[in-house]
């Protein structure tokens, strides 16, 4: 039967179904699909999108979570996944600037990296000890002031 031959003759020349631009004998259409732009691929990074093939760069250089970014840190050479990369720089990152947790107590140290945070910490022991004393001595003066204006 010809029509029966005719769906699966080798030598029929058929449309790729993906950009319907591309004519071409059945028997060489593959070799047009792993080329063809409008055919869906996996996320080369394996983010699991799938995603056209003329999109690759666009979906690599703003979308794929898979993505190697370099730090927006200064002096962090590290490179860090998309879907991790806000958490690394805002708190895992040994470059981040972070502000002395006794800033409360009247430290004025705003501009520390994290990774020398201890080491100021171990530096200022004293100054905060007596900063954070003086903070509890003034509020409770002011809670006796209080009391004995009653």
């Amino acid at each position: 039967n010809i029509e029966d031959h005719t769906k699966e003759c080798e030598y029929v020349i058929i449309n790729c179904d993906k950009c319907n631009k591309f004519k071409s004998p059945r028997k060489d259409i593959n070799k047009h699909l792993n080329k063809c732009p409008d055919a869906m691929i996996d996320c080369p990074l394996s983010c699991g999108s799938k995603i056209l093939r003329k999109d690759k760069q666009s979906h690599l250089d703003n979308d794929c979570m898979n993505k190697l970014l370099d730090c927006s840190n200064d002096d962090c050479k590290q490179q860090i996944a998309r879907k991790s990369f806000d958490k690394h720089v805002n708190e895992e990152c040994d470059d981040r600037f972070v502000i002395c947790p006794f800033s409360k107590y009247g430290c004025n140290a705003t501009n520390i990296k994290a990774r020398d945070l201890e080491s100021h910490k171990e530096q200022y022991k004293l100054d905060h000890i007596s900063n954070q004393f003086n903070q509890i001595t003034n509020q409770l003066n002011e809670k006796i002031l209080s009391v004995s204006q009653k």
